[in-house]
């Protein structure tokens, strides 16, 4: 068991290493993939704001100047 050892151990030492740098891309691509939903959820956020409440925002503006206008 004894004579066996040191090659076990190379071999285990490898077989982490191998592992190791697996579940380092791994997390790498996760990392990326996370930068990517956080740039598409930014994205749809901006266009909400440019071509939803900025319109509605309008619109109630004017509602409002034509409320005071009419009422004056």
């Amino acid at each position: 068991m004894l004579a066996n050892e040191g090659g076990f151990l190379a071999l285990m030492d490898q077989l982490t290493f191998q592992l190791d740098k697996e579940a380092k891309e791994h997390i790498g691509a996760m990392q990326r993939l996370e930068l990517v939903f956080l740039a598409v959820g930014l994205l749809v956020l901006a266009f909400e704001i440019f071509f939803v409440f900025r319109p509605s925002v309008s619109q109630l503006a004017a509602l409002i100047d034509s409320l005071r206008t009419h009422s004056a």
